[in-house]
């Protein structure tokens, strides 16, 4: 009678086997969840650190375009009258004739309006798809491969009540629903009337 009961208590009964599988479960989800929300992480911090790119981008576009006004009125000896002269080529994006703000090319000079134009990745098709830089939908690729992105970029220029003051404000978006939004501003001014 002895030798029924120790075969009797040799397996396991259900609940044993169903707590062990509970926490074989939980010792498998618990590094998975965790490493899910590590990549996720990563590519947020990736695309913000495109919206900074591509806002600096923008901002340095403004800054080449004045800075290519003023050499050539320095140059030509022009005096401007006109408290928006320095800002030509710009005219796109100043408010409040433009309440939308810009979009730019910075690679073709494109310009297009703000609201509506999505930024595009430039490839080289002929050296391996080698990254060019971005560019706007609507812009020509210049025998450039391109592929739209999740990003939109807005540039609004306010000039202040100084004439001789601005102040460039550059929103991107990016993400699918409810939107991420990186946006930058810098005051420009116009220096080549002090000279």
């Amino acid at each position: 009678m002895i030798m029924k009961n120790d075969k009797l208590q040799k397996g396991f009964t259900l609940v044993e086997a169903l707590v062990a599988i509970s926490i074989l479960m939980v010792a498998v989800a618990a590094p998975l969840t965790i490493a899910q929300k590590g990549l996720l992480s990563s590519i947020y911090a990736k695309n913000q650190m495109i919206a900074a790119f591509l806002a600096q981008d923008a901002i340095e576009y403004v800054k080449n375009v004045r800075d290519t006004t003023g050499v050539v009125a320095e140059a030509s000896g022009i005096a401007n009258t006109d408290p928006k002269a320095w800002l030509v080529g710009l005219e796109s994006c100043v408010l409040p004739d433009s309440p939308n703000g810009c979009n730019v090319d910075s690679l073709t000079n494109y310009k297009s309006d703000g609201a509506s134009s999505r930024m595009m990745i430039k490839r080289d098709p002929n050296n391996n798809n080698q990254f060019l830089g971005y560019g706007i939908s609507g812009g020509s690729c210049l025998g450039a491969v391109c592929s739209d992105t999740a990003f939109t970029r807005q540039i609004k220029i306010t000039q202040t009540s100084n004439p001789n003051e601005a102040y460039v404000d550059v929103i991107v978006k990016w993400g699918n629903g409810t939107d991420q939004i990186f946006e930058i501003g810098s005051y420009i001014y116009n220096y080549w009337g002090n000279l």
